[in-house]
């Protein structure tokens, strides 16, 4: 993100109303296009998982947000939370990373500007959750994420191997999303990737 002059008032206010229609302009809702600028890439991906990536398609039709399917979970309350479905807010699509080692990493960026409450209301909804059980799976239990007040999520057990991790932090009117196959990455490595969205947020490349 000179010298001083003396500028007469009505010199200013003219300034002042030429200038309002083009902030109006620039001040729309961002477009999913917008959105996608904002997403991280393979080069932003090393430091904070340890390991090396390769990009996947951009999918923008079906279900984009962390749920990745409209089939209940067993769960009402999870399945019927705004950010599970990204429900009636403007998203960027799924971005998804595959790594060498067989792990995958998927990335949405969505524009919310009730993100405390939506964030809020996912998060109760997981600790009414003890488990999930989907039809193409076994069930799975969840033990959510304890990374700060803005952040939530989980990670998904099959008897003592976590599988998965869901991820969704706020960072102002954005939410950032991420579900990945869980390598083991502790909480330090989670809080980097959200530094790198985040700042990818206010500086995109």
């Amino acid at each position: 993100m000179r010298s001083m002059q003396v500028v007469p008032m009505v010199a200013l206010l003219a300034a002042t109303a030429m200038a309002a229609p083009a902030h109006a302009a620039v001040s729309r809702d961002p477009s999913r296009e917008d959105l996608q600028q904002l997403l991280l890439d393979t080069q932003d991906l090393p430091e904070a998982t340890g390991k090396t990536w390769r990009a996947g398609a951009l999918v923008t039709t079906g279900p984009t947000g962390p749920a990745g399917t409209t089939e209940s979970s067993g769960c009402a309350a999870l399945d019927n939370a705004v950010l599970a479905q990204n429900t009636g807010l403007t998203d960027s699509g799924v971005q998804a990373f595959y790594a060498e080692s067989g792990d995958f990493l998927e990335q949405t960026v969505v524009y919310d500007p009730a993100a405390s409450e939506h964030l809020r209301e996912l998060s109760g909804a997981i600790m009414q959750c003890p488990a999930m059980k989907f039809s193409d799976g076994p069930a799975v239990t969840l033990k959510p994420f304890d990374l700060g007040p803005a952040v939530a999520g989980f990670r998904s057990f099959v008897g003592d191997q976590s599988q998965s991790a869901v991820l969704l932090a706020q960072h102002g009117d954005h939410i950032v999303e991420f579900v990945m196959s869980d390598g083991g990455y502790t909480d330090a490595q989670l809080q980097s990737l959200l530094r790198a969205a985040f700042a990818q947020i206010d500086h995109p490349n």
